[in-house]
């Protein structure tokens, strides 16, 4: 362990006291059973997903968290219209599947999926010693429209740098 990490012990959200105050609702309230099943169904199918590899888990779960200094975590477009179908989309439309399409998000109206570059590959080719994203590290190989049925509109074209990209004038 480098000294950049530290090795977690403990709960730090959910004191003791919250835990058995927790449990006591599950045995009195079938509204408490209900918010556990639930919760427990639906770590199921997340481990499920992964087979219950742990090592692929923990990598995946990790890469879901990413710095600040990559906006496209915070809004996903500074544009209100797809590149592709031309529909106006509100910023908080755009659909997301982070665990079967991790980097993309897909326009609520056609379907079709940005960014067009292989962001995850950028983002992993930018990481330094202690996982940190480094964008002056990050090859810009990276940065290509690599979807054959947009070729035609050139090698930059909805590639995605996590700073977003801006559509020709």
């Amino acid at each position: 362990m480098s000294s950049m990490e530290t090795e977690k012990t403990r709960r730090s959200i959910y004191t003791d006291a919250r835990v058995e105050n927790a449990r006591k609702n599950i045995e009195r309230y079938s509204w408490a059973r209900q918010t556990r099943d639930s919760a427990v169904a639906a770590a199921e199918g997340f481990l499920a997903a992964f087979g219950e590899r742990e090592t692929a888990l923990g990598e995946t779960l990790r890469s879901l968290i990413v710095p600040q200094d990559i906006p496209r975590t915070y809004q996903l477009t500074v544009t209100d219209r797809c590149p592709v179908c031309g529909g106006t989309v509100n910023t908080s439309a755009w659909e997301t599947d982070p665990l079967r399409h991790p980097w993309k998000v897909f326009c609520p109206r056609c379907g079709e999926s940005y960014p067009k570059n292989d962001f995850l590959a950028y983002y992993r080719s930018a990481m330094d010693e202690y996982g940190v994203f480094r964008r002056e590290q990050a090859d810009p190989a990276f940065l290509r429209n690599t979807d054959p049925a947009f070729k035609d509109r050139g090698e930059g074209w909805c590639a995605d740098d996590g700073l977003g990209w801006l559509s020709p004038p």
